[in-house]
């Protein structure tokens, strides 16, 4: 499909209120976030940070690579367009009759791909623990072969996504991971919890069992708002239908870079097994390090999307410059003083959120570490996936395929450089750098695209927004030595600190920011009215 006629579909599908959208969109992400985060303090709780949970997240995350590397990436990429086109050229009956049959044939791909793993899961598993194969234990294999069933619900997630998002149904798919959550938070403490010690086998099955129908109650609840669509199951399996081969044809070549992301992420899980506590302590510092982006910044991008695309398809490109530097102005804002504070209260963090049942203190000391190098990437990390949503709005997904093709491939040489010399919480950093490279190169390539965007206003503001930010570092830095003097217990002394912490910090750096007249204070007050009417409007 061409730019243009993509655009032209979608010109013809615009939501009745764009703030109506992004305030359910926006609520659905907290809620999903917020149950994510009680599913990852219940799991710490639950299995700690020790062989059983690393044997949980490595088994865990291999599902998904095997769906992202295969049907994930294109499916993500390729199956609104191609069903957007055809609701604006087709009648209503071939576009159901096209989703029915690419949904039928996806869903049995992901059938295969599930049998295969649950077939071939030793295999699979000695391959992922290749640099420690003592790693490669019957647990590890146990769990993968009961994960692997989560692949045909992935399938048939992503297609049941893209399908509503295409029809601009958007909150039920933003909403589905809730369930998901739920379902394994009350698995963990109704069934594993209980009988860890009397029944390990059964509680160690019910873990496994329960994670696995978290995927499946993710991709059942969407059934509904896809039936009030007027979809229904057909059984029809078409492989010479021409929007199948469409999907084939523009998918096809971004396996490569699909491929290429997946085995960062398998270089990263078997760097990690070697180091004890290392896979369990990387992916939860990983979900802590993706809280601030997904809270604060996700809003941001959320609201100037709409304004970019429009501006981009009115060719008023100063308006759309204007906009993209309030964007990464407004970013860096926020992610500045939260890096901060992500990295000089990790350990507080950490101890208060996870330390308790089978988590003790020495996993919160290796989490925190990671978690600290993680903050070096928040600004970065938070910048890329803006930049990445402003190249859409310009029908370009091409320029961030080829950013990626060479910032993940450069991100793989930094792991194994970083992790020979610090250890687990090398690969952080690594992660930073390559993102880093990505952000510079997108802004690189923007401007040659569209011409000056603004860098000197944006990187002055950067500025500013550092001076106000140092201060209120130190003064943070400083909040856990005083605190400490009250000889609090354990947990409120952690409290207070994280508290003081963020209350110092925040106003010294909004003080300082306003007098030094950083801008960004205005907008941010505005968009959270703008936010704040969105909200109301859609209850």
């Amino acid at each position: 499909m061409q730019n243009g006629e993509y655009a032209a579909a979608t010109e013809e599908l615009k939501p009745p209120s764009i703030a109506k959208s992004t305030a359910k969109m926006s609520i659905a992400t907290i809620f999903s976030r917020g149950t994510g985060f009680i599913k990852t303090m219940v799991l710490a709780y639950a299995i700690g940070i020790g062989p059983i949970a690393d044997a949980f997240n490595t088994a865990n995350v291999m599902p998904n690579m095997i769906f992202e590397l295969v049907v994930g990436g294109i499916l993500g990429s390729v199956i609104i367009p191609v069903y957007v086109q055809y609701l604006a050229d087709k009648s209503d009956e071939e576009s159901r009759n096209m989703i029915s049959n690419l949904t039928n044939i996806i869903f049995v791909l992901g059938i295969a791909l599930s049998l295969f793993s649950f077939l071939f899961a030793p295999a699979i598993v000695q391959l992922m623990t290749i640099r420690d194969p003592s790693k490669a234990t019957p647990l590890m294999i146990f769990f993968f072969r009961v994960f692997s069933l989560k692949i045909m619900f992935y399938a048939l997630a992503a297609v049941f996504t893209g399908t509503l998002n295409s029809q601009r149904r958007f909150t039920i798919p933003m909403a589905a991971p809730i369930f998901n959550n739920l379902v394994v938070i009350v698995a963990v403490l109704g069934l594993y919890v209980p009988f860890s010690e009397s029944n390990p086998d059964f509680a160690l099955a019910a873990l496994a069992t329960g994670t696995m129908m978290g995927v499946v109650v993710m991709a059942l609840v969407q059934i509904p708002s896809v039936l009030k669509l007027g979809i229904r199951p057909r059984l029809s399996f078409d492989w010479h239908h021409p929007a199948v081969k469409q999907v084939a044809r523009l998918g096809l070549p971004m396996l490569g870079f699909a491929a290429t992301t997946q085995i960062n992420t398998f270089i990263i899980y078997s760097l990690l097994q070697p180091f004890d506590k290392g896979p369990t302590a990387y992916a939860y510092a990983l979900a802590f390090f993706q809280l601030p982006y997904a809270i604060f910044i996700v809003s941001i991008t959320t609201a100037i999307f709409p304004e970019l695309s429009r501006y981009a398809n009115s060719k008023d490109f100063t308006s759309f410059k204007k906009t993209l530097s309030l964007g990464v102005r407004a970013t860096s804002f926020i992610t500045i003083p939260s890096a901060l504070f992500v990295g000089i209260m990790a350990n507080q963090i950490i101890g208060l959120t996870l330390e308790r049942g089978e988590f003790g203190e020495a996993g919160t000391a290796i989490t925190a570490a990671v978690l600290t190098s993680f903050a070096f990437a928040l600004l970065s990390f938070s910048l890329y996936n803006m930049l990445t949503r402003v190249y859409y709005s310009l029908q370009d997904t091409k320029t961030p395929l080829k950013i990626g093709a060479v910032s993940v491939p450069l991100q793989i040489v930094f792991n194994f450089l970083f992790i020979g010399i610090m250890g687990v919480s090398g690969l952080p950093l690594a992660y930073a750098l390559a993102l880093t490279f990505a952000v510079v190169a997108q802004f690189y390539v923007l401007r040659r695209k569209i011409g000056p965007i603004g860098a000197s206003h944006m990187l002055g503001a950067m500025g500013k927004q550092i001076m106000a930010a140092i201060p209120a570092g130190g003064a943070m830095y400083l909040v856990p030595s005083w605190v400490s003097s009250l000889e609090l217990p354990r947990m409120l002394g952690l409290a207070v600190e994280i508290g003081g912490a963020a209350a110092l910090g925040f106003l010294i750096y909004l003080g300082l920011s306003l007098l030094f007249g950083v801008e960004e204070v205005d907008f941010i007050k505005k968009l959270l009215r703008k936010f704040k009417g969105a909200k109301a409007a859609s209850i």
